[in-house]
C-alpha cells in the first residue's frame, strides 16, 4: 500500500505483477489440491499476502494506481468533487 490510506501501487506494471502472482498462487493452491492434498493450501496465504489482503482490495488498488495523477478530490465548503486533470 502506498502508505496514504489507499491501496494504490507506485506504478501500474507493478501492481498488475502483484496480481499475477497473488492470483496464480490462489489458483495453484486449489489446482493443486488433487496431487498435493492439503499442504497445496500453503499457497493460499501466500496469495493473498502478494494482493496486500483480498482479491477485491487488489481491484480497487489497480483502479485508484490507473486514476492517479488523473483524478483528484478537492473539497470546498463541506463539499467534495472530483476534478480531472
Amino acid at each position: 500500500m502506498a502508505g496514504d490510506g489507499s491501496f494504490a501501487s507506485k506504478s501500474v506494471p507493478r501492481h498488475v505483477a502483484r496480481g499475477v502472482l497473488g492470483f496464480g498462487l490462489l489458483i495453484a493452491a486449489v489446482a493443486l489440491l488433487p496431487a498435493f492434498g492439503p499442504v497445496s493450501l500453503l499457497l493460499a496465504p501466500v496469495g493473498l499476502l502478494a494482493l496486500h489482503g483480498c482479491p477485491v482490495c487488489w481491484v480497487l488498488g489497480l483502479i485508484e494506481t490507473v486514476s492517479r495523477g488523473r483524478l483528484q478530490r478537492e473539497c470546498v465548503d463541506g463539499t467534495c468533487q472530483l476534478q480531472h486533470r
